[in-house]
């Protein structure tokens, strides 16, 4: 923002406000969330027991900061963008402490019952980081089944995600396939697909599988997938696809346009764990289409959690979008 930097001020809608250079009216947002974010990761990475936030401050104000309307006149009902968003992700991490955590072994893969942490948005934009949820997790008074399986999570399979995209040039696109499965997906490339869908199809979610459609919304819709899901979500668009290669292109393009957590070494991971093989192994008998590679039906994964229900709970986000998207 250079030196000597131009006042800013908080303009807009109090709960998402922008920041607006007072002068200039240049919009800052877009480059001060992203700097937010690193400067959260390299202070996580110091230990610190707390933070001490400026009064009235636009990016560090925790409560009362002026937001300014249309008309200029500030009402006294904001944050700080900076402070804002380590404060949402403080919240997030202790309701989960309180309400999920115990029972997260069991319940993790089950989207019908909210299970998980949710937390990845925070972690991808550095409001929180794995450090402080990790002791937290560690120090909580759930069983210690579920307080493993959480930190397995965490800290393995993120590890293993933040690897592959670090020593593999080519996790953005179907070249980071590992080799076995290179070889059954090519060999299964010219199978009939019982369905295709276009990039469109998909993006708008008009498929014939409910479960799948679900999927689609919740993540357009709120920008978060379940985890169970997401390895459903991608499957059977390699199932769907024309070609490996294009079923892994529209996944990541999906994934990185509507998650929060878009962009992100987990993501790249899941996607190539499940259209490329990637942390996996060679499955049998081979199935048309996938090969080897690992299979899930809407069947068997029906048969996991009780997905009537997830569809259900879905339903009513859907109809308030089409009702907005009607409305003049």
């Amino acid at each position: 923002m250079g030196i000597p930097r131009e006042a800013v001020r908080l303009v807009g809608d109090p709960p998402k406000p922008r920041m607006i250079a007072e002068r200039s009216g240049k919009d800052w947002t877009a480059q001060f969330n992203p700097f937010a974010a690193k400067r959260v990761q390299a202070l996580t990475a110091l230990d610190l027991a707390g933070y001490i936030f400026k009064k009235n401050s636009p990016s560090c104000g925790m409560e009362r900061v002026r937001v300014y309307n249309s008309k200029g006149v500030p009402t006294r009902q904001g944050r700080g963008l900076f402070a804002a968003a380590v404060m949402e992700a403080s919240r997030r991490l202790k309701e989960f402490l309180r309400s999920r955590l115990g029972g997260y072994a069991t319940r993790r893969n089950k989207p019908d019952l909210d299970g998980t942490s949710q937390l990845s948005p925070y972690l991808h934009f550095g409001h929180m980081g794995p450090h402080t949820i990790a002791l937290a997790v560690q120090d909580a008074g759930a069983p210690l089944q579920d307080r493993a399986a959480f930190l397995e999570e965490l800290i393995v399979r993120r590890e293993l995600a933040v690897n592959f995209v670090r020593y593999n040039s080519n996790y953005e696109n179907f070249d980071s396939c590992e080799a076995w499965a290179d070889v059954t997906l090519r060999k299964h490339a010219p199978d009939k697909r019982r369905f295709v869908y276009t990039a469109r199809d998909l993006e708008n979610a008009e498929t014939h599988d409910p479960l799948w459609n679900a999927a689609q919304k919740q993540m357009v819709l709120t920008g978060w997938m379940h985890g169970y899901l997401r390895m459903y979500w991608a499957k059977k668009i390699l199932e769907w696809s024309p070609s490996p290669g294009v079923a892994y292109d529209t996944a990541v393009q999906l994934n990185d346009r509507y998650e929060l957590d878009g962009r992100d070494p987990n993501g790249y991971a899941g996607i190539a764990w499940a259209v490329a093989g990637k942390h996996d192994r060679a499955w049998g008998p081979e199935r048309s289409v996938y090969g080897k590679i690992r299979h899930m039906s809407y069947e068997s994964t029906s048969r996991k959690f009780n997905s009537k229900a997830y569809v259900e709970r879905i339903r009513p986000w859907r109809e308030i979008a089409h009702r907005q998207a009607d409305s003049p």
